[in-house]
């Protein structure tokens, strides 16, 4: 099941809330009435943070075993610099400048739990950072660093929320795969799992390397 129809069923009930609460602000008949006015006060106070919240679940993908999320492709500047192009859905791309010997894709997971488990709704995933590593300790300690966010700006960050609250329906968990060498010319295949970040090397039109050594979930 589609997270998104259940969005849209909250969406719908949080957007009535908004329109009564409006109509009861603004009508001066109703105005009047004390009680019905601090109802709408308080619709409004409830239905303006769940819409921004939907709002910001928007930025959030429906998790698919079977689909490639992202390629990712190499190039080397320098000793231990690289370029990476990040290119999702097929076209969106974005460059990055790493450092190291290794890259790493995080992600940030949102998973539904008890009866919405059950009904079948699908976890989401949203992109959160991408990031080099060096290989021995000592150059990861005095040698250049490169973090770079994925996010995108919200006024209110869901996940974040989910995190801090404990809620009976849906747990944020923060997922990624493993960190996997940067080399010249290598593109990589992105695909989600329930542990995040799944790549694997291409080279023609095989797959000849996987990180962790995970397969890819049939």
């Amino acid at each position: 099941m589609s997270p998104f129809i259940l969005f849209l069923i909250v969406l719908s009930i949080a957007s009535v809330a908004l329109v009564v609460s409006l109509w009861w602000i603004v009508s001066p008949a109703l105005r009047q009435s004390r009680k019905r006015f601090v109802v709408s006060l308080v619709l409004l106070g409830l239905s303006l943070p769940v819409l921004a919240a939907l709002a910001n679940l928007l930025q959030f993908n429906a998790l698919d075993y079977d689909k490639q999320i992202a390629r990712l492709e190499v190039s080397q500047l320098g000793a231990e610099a690289y370029r990476v192009r990040l290119t999702k859905n097929g076209e969106e791309f974005q460059d990055f400048d790493l450092y190291g010997d290794y890259w790493l894709l995080d992600v940030r997971m949102l998973v539904w739990e008890s009866w919405l488990a059950r009904l079948g709704v699908l976890p989401l995933y949203s992109f959160d950072r991408i990031s080099g590593r060096y290989k021995s300790t000592e150059d990861e300690l005095s040698k250049r660093r490169s973090v770079h966010s994925l996010r995108k700006s919200s006024p209110i960050d869901t996940w974040g929320l989910v995190s801090s609250l404990d809620l009976p329906f849906v747990a944020a968990r923060y997922g990624n795969g493993t960190f996997m060498p940067l080399k010249d010319g290598v593109q990589y295949a992105l695909y989600i799992g329930n542990r995040g970040v799944i790549a694997q090397e291409i080279v023609d039109t095989g797959i000849v390397e996987e990180g962790l050594g995970l397969k890819r979930p049939q």
